[in-house]
């Protein structure tokens, strides 16, 4: 089996741009304030400030032409580490030879044209003092373009440079461009010979060890290199996705719960904000692949329920969906498959499973006879997928056509799609279903082409006491002190009760056991071994019905106490079987529900809460019961589940108990899951008139999520404005509402003022004197540094984003250590100079 892995993660371009750059030399230069200032500011990493500056001084005409041309390399310079690859285009222009041809090189294998990077870096005399660096950055063109031998060839010399960086990153490259050949023994006697740990040499060891047939030194290697701090979030994960390559080989479920803990180890819900790594696609796609040869794994659909329900990482997100279609749909249960494919596709239409999520959706609403939805999916599909994409959607249109009665609307899909595909079989397919809807209408002289066509197409494959005795008044005495609370006095008479010979054929002996079970089970952490032991001595003891219903009640709590959450759905089903008239009947019903809710049985869980408000209306479960029925018919996502939906929140805000403001939020949330956007935003509108002054920021946010998400972005900034973000709101409302903020100003392309939103959300949280301290603070302190970072990274300021990474992770708050990291990733990643590689 083969599982997706990167060949490399280290990426030289970015060190090179600050290797042997800009060195100012001019003494008049060096007394001027405002070029200290941009040199002070290139230092701090903030190349936007430095070319702010510089453009000021290049606009002056008091400096020579020298020193011009060392203004503009450092301008260049700035511009290329902000990622304004046309700004630095433009200043480019106006270097001289040679430093322009080799900055020219850069710019060009920075926007992945390796060949006229090849071209520029060429005219770079040999003699020039960047040489070394000219010839790494050529290497990278030649790989680029795949001429992995003439790659090597222009480093082989730079092995042994006299400047140790240059010498030590042409060899690591050199290394990992004969890896994947016949040399992996070369290899690996070659990087012995570097010195230290490395893990950029550890990575390159293991998978030089693993192409030589070595499984188990490679993974020795992995597992050394994953237990070593400071590597950094990138080499980890890629290190991880390496082990699960050498794991698949011959153990694969050990690789998929490699993957899985991987998974898990991104969930938000326990550490409080988004997290990420750029080997998603690397992972769900192995884990797919070995789901395919494991057949069946409740596991592996169980941690991608847990991870579909989390939205804060939407890259994640949008795999789980995908993985949890896939599952479903092999398991047959394509009404349960389409739920997660169309949540997909509205949430995410640019994630890279889209259009495979797409596909599939047609695929299952086509069998369902969903035409309409097929039609508006294939469109979809169509303008985001582009040509690759065309013969499948020809044919699935050209196939509801013919179902429709549309023949000859058919026959020119059908057509199309034998036009443009490339794939033999399914062209003969295209052209056959065309003769064949050619021929039903009697267009003859659409048929004569298409069965010549057709043929010359490759063929296709084919009862107790009375309560008044000595021992009854021992075990009333112990159930009284659990009653008060003084559990560990409650306990300990239990015991002596039920260790006393005398007892042992007392009528009350099952209800102490069942007591003792009780308070093993409320004990914190649960002590589940000792709760089975007494509920098996109750078992035994049991003679009653009462005694009998009430232990099958307390297995539903022992199977809750192990986490066992289908288990407890199906003693609750057996218990509701067993004992139809038992009181406990409204609170097991919504155990069931409980538990169908948590592992996205949602259709279930929405059944079972509506029976506890239709059977018990006066219940104390009722009006959550309904307000959760509401919950699990809006996750369900169809069209029928989101009215079901609004209809239960509106019986619940009808009730007028605790929950009828909650149920009219969700409605809001239904109202918008629909589109109806207006329609939220007037329920929004009427909520916040109402609203108490505690509910009216997460209304606010709530609102300015549904403008950011129509395109109303100026809108929700406006809305959102400093005025509106008060110091006498709670941080984390002031820090989520910035984050918003940031996110509308971002999407207006007004993003220095979006970077602004996120420094302030973190200077605020950051503050010594009202630090950041609850779970809730935490989560939008990282979401707006993180935010922050990737700002500075889509604008490949690399330095800024692992500074502010390094201060997020001096927090001491349990993303600190993954901002460690990915300060740690940006670094050796990008292997920033200036003693910070």
């Amino acid at each position: 089996m083969s599982l997706p892995c990167r060949s490399s993660f280290f990426f030289f371009l970015p060190l090179l741009l600050a290797g042997g750059g800009w060195v100012l030399g001019a003494p008049a230069l060096e007394l001027v304030p405002e070029y200290l200032a941009a040199q002070r500011a290139m230092a701090e990493g903030l190349p936007g400030v430095t070319r702010v500056k510089l453009e000021r001084l290049l606009a002056e005409t008091t400096f020579s032409e020298a020193q011009r041309q060392k203004l503009l390399q450092m301008q260049v310079e700035a511009c290329m580490r902000v990622g304004d690859l046309a700004a630095a285009q433009r200043w480019v222009k106006d270097l001289e030879a040679p430093e322009r041809s080799f900055w020219l090189g850069h710019l060009a294998l920075r926007t992945g044209d390796s060949v006229a990077a090849e071209k520029a870096l060429a005219a770079y005399p040999p003699d020039g003092p960047r040489h070394a660096q000219v010839q790494l950055v050529l290497a990278y063109a030649f790989a680029g373009q795949n001429r992995q031998a003439m790659a090597r060839r222009t480093i082989k010399d730079l092995r042994d440079h006299p400047d140790t960086d240059v010498a030590y990153e042409a060899r690591l490259l050199f290394n990992e461009l004969e890896l994947g050949g016949d040399k992996p023994k070369v290899v690996l006697d070659r990087l012995g010979r570097e010195v230290g740990r490395d893990a950029r040499v550890q990575f390159l060891r293991a998978r030089a060890l693993f192409e030589t047939g070595d499984a188990v030194k490679a993974e020795s290697v992995l597992r050394d290199l994953l237990a070593t701090e400071g590597i950094g979030a990138y080499a980890h994960d890629a290190a991880t996705m390496q082990l699960a390559l050498v794991l698949a080989k011959s153990d694969g479920p050990a690789a998929e719960d490699l993957l899985v803990t991987f998974g898990n180890s991104f969930s938000s819900t326990v550490k409080g904000a988004a997290v990420d790594t750029d080997f998603w696609l690397e992972a769900f796609t192995a884990l797919e692949r070995l789901a395919e040869l494991d057949g069946k794994d409740p596991k592996l659909l169980a941690a991608a329920l847990i991870w579909a329900s989390d939205d804060t990482v939407p890259e994640r997100h949008g795999h789980a969906l995908f993985l949890v279609a896939q599952l479903l749909h092999r398991a047959g249960k394509d009404s349960s498959a389409i739920g997660f494919l169309e949540a997909l596709i509205g949430l995410y239409p640019q994630h890279g499973r889209g259009a495979e999520a797409i596909q599939l959706a047609m695929q299952i609403h086509g069998a369902q006879g969903a035409d309409e939805r097929v039609l508006a999916l294939a469109n979809q599909w169509r303008g985001a997928a582009g040509p690759s994409a065309e013969p499948i959607i020809e044919f699935l249109t050209g196939a509801i056509y013919f179902a429709r009665g549309e023949t000859l609307r058919a026959v020119a899909s059908f057509s199309r799609a034998a036009e443009v595909d490339t794939d033999s079989v399914r062209r003969r397919r295209s052209l056959y279903n065309a003769a064949m809807a050619a021929a039903k209408v009697g267009q003859v002289a659409l048929l004569a082409p298409l069965l010549t066509q057709l043929q010359a197409a490759p063929p296709a494959e084919v009862g107790k006491g009375d309560g008044v005795s000595a021992e009854d008044l021992i075990l009333d005495k112990a159930l009284s002190l659990a009653a008060a609370g003084e559990l560990t006095a409650a306990e300990r008479e239990l015991s002596a009760f039920v260790q006393e010979k005398a007892q042992l054929a007392h009528p009350r002996l099952a209800e102490a056991w069942m007591a003792l079970a009780e308070l093993a089970l409320l004990d914190q952490p649960p002590r589940v071994e000792s709760a089975e032991k007494a509920l098996l001595t109750a078992a035994q003891a049991a003679v009653l019905a009462s005694d009998k219903e009430h232990l099958h009640y307390l297995r539903i709590w022992l199977e809750e106490a192990r986490d066992d959450i289908l288990k407890v759905a199906e003693e609750g089903l057996i218990f509701i079987k067993l004992w139809p008239a038992s009181p406990k009947l409204p609170e097991v019903h919504m155990k069931v529900a409980e538990a169908y809710y948590r592992v996205q049985n949602l259709a279930g869980a929405r059944t079972y809460f509506e029976l506890v408000a239709l059977k018990w209306p006066e219940s104390p479960y009722a009006d959550t019961a309904l307000y959760f029925a509401g919950r699990a018919a809006l996750s369900i996502g169809s069209a029928e589940s989101q009215n079901a939906a609004i209809s239960l929140f509106e019986q619940v805000a009808e009730r007028a108990g605790p929950l009828a403001f909650d149920a009219r939020v969700q409605q809001a949330a239904a109202k918008r899951l629909q589109g109806s956007h207006a329609e939220a935003l007037l329920l929004l509108d009427a909520l916040l008139a109402e609203a108490p002054a505690a509910r009216r920021p997460g209304l606010l946010c709530d609102k300015a999520e549904i403008l950011i998400s129509t395109g109303k972005n100026k809108a929700a900034s406006d809305m959102l404005s400093p005025k509106v973000i008060t110091n006498d709101l709670a941080y984390s409302w002031r820090a989520r509402m910035l984050y918003l903020r940031a996110m509308a100003l971002r999407a207006e392309k007004r993003l220095e003022e979006a970077l602004e939103a996120c420094y302030d959300a973190v200077e605020l949280g950051l503050d010594p004197v009202a630090p950041a301290a609850t779970p809730a603070e935490f989560e939008w302190l990282y979401r707006a540094g993180f935010l922050a970072i990737s700002l500075m990274e889509e604008s490949q300021q690399w330095e800024p984003a692992a500074n502010m990474a390094e201060r997020l992770s001096r927090t001491g708050a349990p993303l600190a250590e993954e901002a460690g990291a990915m300060a740690s990733r940006i670094r050796l990643q990008h292997f920033i100079w200036d003693g910070k590689k």
